[in-house]
């Protein structure tokens, strides 16, 4: 049980369930981009279990706009289709 301070800033959106504050957007964007640059896909189940992120098209969006290429690849899911995220290789600066 939250008691106190905890459960009124929980209602105020400040913390989780679990007493964590929440990353921002663009921190999140930061956990994503690495896992990407692992070489990792990401699906939004993925990123909800890995890092807490509920609106992962949010967070590919912004990615996109500060230039980082990403491809959207539809995958199967059970009996859904799912966007599953990829970073393409990013060019080293100085290359033709």
């Amino acid at each position: 049980m939250v008691k106190g301070s905890q459960a009124g800033q929980r209602e105020a959106g400040y913390l989780n369930k679990k007493g964590i504050k929440p990353a921002s957007g663009k921190n999140q964007g930061e956990m994503i981009l690495n896992h990407l640059r692992q070489g990792n896909g990401i699906t939004a189940l993925d990123s909800l279990r890995l890092y807490g992120v509920l609106r992962l098209a949010a967070r590919i969006e912004d990615l996109r706009k500060d230039g980082h290429p990403i491809l959207t690849q539809m995958v199967r899911v059970g009996d859904k289709e799912v966007a599953r995220y990829l970073l393409v290789k990013e060019q080293e600066s100085g290359t033709n």
